[in-house]
């Protein structure tokens, strides 16, 4: 029911602030009293370094706990530190904006900004920034599963802090670099590698309890997932021991009674897990935290429902509406999960299934504002550059003719051949980089519409998945429907992880298509049989394909080719290379076409158009964007009365590296 899951405790240290600020809420309240005086002060400040400095300082006090606040004084200081010159505090801008673009979990927009912030502070020979960009591409390069590369910003950042002997810093390295070695489960050995970072990390904190706290969670977990979890339970106990019920270190002893919750919980101490989250729910309720409160209230439920199904559904479904209220999407799909469980234990196959079906509709949702959010804000960004792109031209045609007025009695002609050279000169540049900026635009809004065409494509087969889930349950067949809903939920969460990514490798895509087969012969009582054929020339981990652009051609095969035959039929899909361009070939022996839209008549044409409509459009875009000739060729085949169809998809040569 639960799974003991890692907190991911990513934190930057840009600057000290000039005072300490620790998690009482005296001191909270001291340091409000300073920031707002700060704030009242700001449009006194002459210098615009210290303008620069005042609205960095500013920016990350309020980037957790009011981001939009934080990015308005990180926008107003990029552009006065720009206009100024002060290439300094360019960087420091640049790398406050990277550390709120992650706030918002845009980490893309993080890392542009991390990159910039590298090359100014290396322009200046900044050796503290240069460590600190390196720490925060590392962290970003993390949240977007880039563990490799994450691994080596963060251990360029460990050099420098190491050269400088800066072992508060070098502390934060090694927390993250036992984070990255946590989430990455590539590897058999990333448990004690991360155990070993986190142990590292923990000789270097001694002076700072509530890093030292937070090192003792991620250690417990770590053990949680060995699955040692009395030892687990000993570093929770650690952090409730060095912590206490006021305001001081909140966030950490809310975190470690989570876990405790999780390790209890697993060990079947039922009494304690509940206590643990009583106690959450109380210190929630005091310093008023809805998330906490939510998510406390969820896995009271699902503890309890073992016993009383009816109290523990109430509850979850009273954390999943405190989350809806306040817009908390993770902890919505949390709840959404833990129903599911409940009903799943209870083996109540009908309810799970409409909580699925309620989860993933919520789930597309989600997806599609989201993109309709980003297109927004890259159509704004666009926009904004391009005003001030024409404001840089219309000043520099001033000064062009301030200074003809000043030399016109002594050098008209030179003066003059020079003003339509330079204008001419600004005219051009400023054309390029708006062309170049429009070029950049007309990309996103194409990678935009990609990725809203895989949302399309994700809810056209889940439906399907989900119908036969439905039929097992009509039928009463529960063990069947269990293990069905089993391998369905496996594979709805590789399409939801790989529907985020343009590309993915083309080993992760058959491993998708595998589970598909299987399902899908599962439904048709095993008369499908299947063949996956790769050539030996062909890298599949390099490789990349968009994801889900095999499915639909495969799900046609089987629905309106071999659904309607009695002894079943078979797949072939055979994938090779010619001339850099990948040929992926699916064969059937079915029905053939024409008579499969005699069986299925007007419904069948339709549902085909609708899947060959969105993958056709896909093929235009990746035409569009790669200047490629991809196109998709069908075939019908009839051979000693054995009939059939061939679909050949052609796509351009993609590699990682």
């Amino acid at each position: 029911m639960h799974r003991i899951t890692t907190k991911l405790i990513f934190t930057l240290s840009i600057i000290t602030l000039s005072i300490p600020i620790d998690n009482t809420l005296y001191a909270q309240k001291n340091a409000q009293h300073y920031f707002d005086s700060v704030t009242y002060a700001l449009p006194k400040i002459a210098s615009p370094e210290q303008k620069v400095t005042a609205l960095d300082t500013l920016g990350l006090y309020y980037k957790d706990t009011k981001p939009d606040t934080a990015l308005f004084f990180a926008r107003q200081g990029l552009q006065l530190a720009v206009s100024s010159k002060y290439i300094y505090g360019e960087a420091k801008m640049r790398s406050l904006l990277s550390l709120i673009y992650s706030r918002f979990s845009e980490y893309e927009n993080a890392n542009v900004q991390a990159r910039h912030a590298l090359q100014l502070f290396t322009k200046i020979n900044s050796t503290p920034g240069i460590a600190a960009a390196y720490n925060q591409l590392g962290v970003n390069s993390a949240k977007l599963g880039r563990y490799d590369s994450a691994t080596i910003y963060l251990l360029k950042s460990e050099k420098i802090y190491e050269d400088a002997k800066d072992s508060s810093s070098l502390g934060l390295v090694y927390m993250n670099l036992g984070v990255i070695s946590e989430e990455d489960g590539r590897q058999d050995a990333s448990l004690d590698e991360a155990l070993q970072y986190f142990t590292k990390a923990l000789s270097y904190s001694k002076n700072d309890l509530e890093r030292k706290l937070d090192l003792f969670n991620n250690i417990g977990i770590i053990y949680g997932k060995k699955g040692e979890l009395k030892k687990a339970l000993s570093f929770f106990k650690n952090v409730l021991d060095g912590t206490n019920t006021d305001a001081t270190f909140l966030p950490v002893r809310l975190n470690a009674l989570t876990d405790c919750v999780m390790a209890y919980d697993h060990l079947g101490d039922h009494e304690n897990a509940i206590k643990c989250t009583d106690e959450g729910l109380f210190l929630a309720r005091k310093y008023n935290l809805p998330a906490d409160e939510a998510l406390c209230l969820m896995d009271k439920g699902a503890i309890i429902s073992s016993k009383n199904m009816t109290a523990g559904t109430a509850l979850i479904h009273q954390g999943l509406a405190l989350a809806k209220k306040i817009g908390n999407k993770r902890l919505q799909l949390q709840g959404y999960d833990n129903l599911m469980g409940v009903y799943e234990d209870k083996k109540d196959y009908k309810n799970a299934y409409l909580i699925l079906q309620e989860r993933n509709d919520f789930a597309t949702q989600v997806f599609n504002i989201e993109k309709a959010k980003k297109i927004a804000q890259v159509r704004e960004l666009y926009e904004t550059e391009k005003k001030d792109n024409e404001i840089l031209l219309l000043n520099k045609d001033r000064s062009l003719q301030a200074l003809q007025l000043k030399n016109e009695k002594t050098n008209r002609n030179y003066l003059f051949a020079g003003i339509l050279l330079l204008a001419s000169f600004s005219t051009v540049t400023v054309y390029n980089r708006n062309r170049r900026r429009k070029l950049i635009f007309q990309k996103q809004i194409s990678e935009t519409e990609m990725t809203a065409l895989r949302a399309q494509m994700n809810p056209h087969f889940l439906f399907n998945s989900l119908n036969s889930i439905h039929s097992y349950i009509q039928d009463n067949n529960n063990t069947v429907a269990s293990a069905y809903l089993l391998d369905f939920s496996k594979l709805t969460r590789i399409i939801l992880e790989n529907s985020v990514h343009q590309s993915i490798s083309l080993n992760e895509e058959i491993q998708a298509l595998e589970l598909y087969f299987s399902l899908e012969a599962r439904r048709m009582d095993k008369k499908l049989d299947y063949e996956i054929n790769v050539s030996p020339e062909i890298d599949t981990e390099n490789t990349l394909i968009p994801p889900l652009i095999l499915q639909p051609f495969i799900e046609n095969a089987i629905l309106h080719g071999l659904q309607h035959k009695e002894d079943g039929g078979k797949i072939k899909l055979s994938i090779t290379l010619q001339n850099n361009m990948l040929h992926c070939t699916i064969e059937d022996n079915g029905i053939g076409r024409e008579k499969a839209s005699q069986l299925s008549g007007k419904f069948a044409s339709k549902k085909e158009s609708l899947g060959m409509k969105l993958t056709n459009q896909r093929i235009n875009i990746i035409n569009k964007q790669k200047k490629s000739a991809a196109y998709v060729t069908i075939t019908d085949l009839t051979d000693n009365g054995e009939t059939g169809v061939r679909v050949v998809l052609t796509l351009p040569l993609e590699t990682r590296f």
